[in-house]
């Protein structure tokens, strides 16, 4: 039962490691390897080395863990709603992470892309790289997400102007949203992917985002109130 819980890495290190403590004790060489193999990344004996073959192909992989549960963002939701100002608590920082937060969901971006958690002294934000090696129109630009970054469609495929993104939204005529990762170290880098509306009342990217162009990154008096 105790190996069934541990990956085969962790099997193979004490495996290497049983297998030098017996050296030693008996001060006497110990072959566990397949005579067959060659090279300097020999294998373990076949015996061996199908055991720990077997942990990696059948070991259920472990749960991971939420950072995010769905009765947090439930709260959040409900206290929104319940706020005395609305305009002022759509506006505010809490509001902010939770539509971040709930697209990133969604798209699975960093935190780069949208916040700045740590600044060089001196800089208001992360710029992308001046290098060679990344392409001369990305070059010195934001590292974190631009409003040209979000594309929205709507039922018949065509584009909506972030000037009427709001309106055609609540009359829900926006079905899609495209977002452009312009500098990521992922394998998202310079990838454009769309999301199409769930209908959710928290977890729709369309929602998220149209929020997120409206109030994050329009001047205060452009500002709609959405909800």
């Amino acid at each position: 039962f105790f190996l069934m819980n541990m990956t085969a890495q962790t099997i193979g290190n004490y495996l290497s490691a049983a297998h030098r403590y017996l050296e030693t004790l008996q001060c006497d060489p110990i072959d566990i390897l397949d005579p067959h193999s060659t090279g300097k990344s020999k294998r373990y004996h076949p015996f061996l080395g199908q055991q720990l073959a077997d942990c990696r192909a059948w070991s259920r992989p472990r749960q991971k863990k939420e950072p995010y549960t769905t009765d947090m963002f439930d709260a959040l939701d409900v206290e929104f709603k319940q706020s005395s100002d609305p305009l002022l608590c759509y506006l505010g920082k809490s509001f902010a992470v939770y539509d971040w937060a709930r697209l990133g969901i969604f798209t699975g971006f960093r935190v780069t892309e949208y916040a700045q958690a740590r600044l060089p002294k001196g800089t208001k934000f992360l710029l992308v790289p001046t290098s060679a090696f990344v392409p001369a129109e990305y070059r010195g630009t934001p590292l974190a997400f631009i409003p040209a970054d979000f594309r929205f469609y709507d039922t018949h495929h065509r584009l909506v102007s972030h000037d009427f993104v709001h309106q055609r939204h609540l009359q829900r005529e926006v079905r899609e949203v495209e977002i452009r990762w312009r500098y990521d170290k992922s394998a998202h880098n310079f990838v454009i992917r769309r999301f199409g509306i769930t209908g959710h009342p928290i977890f729709d990217p369309v929602d998220a985002a149209v929020s997120i162009v409206q109030v994050r990154f329009l001047p205060l008096s452009q500002v709609r109130f959405l909800r």
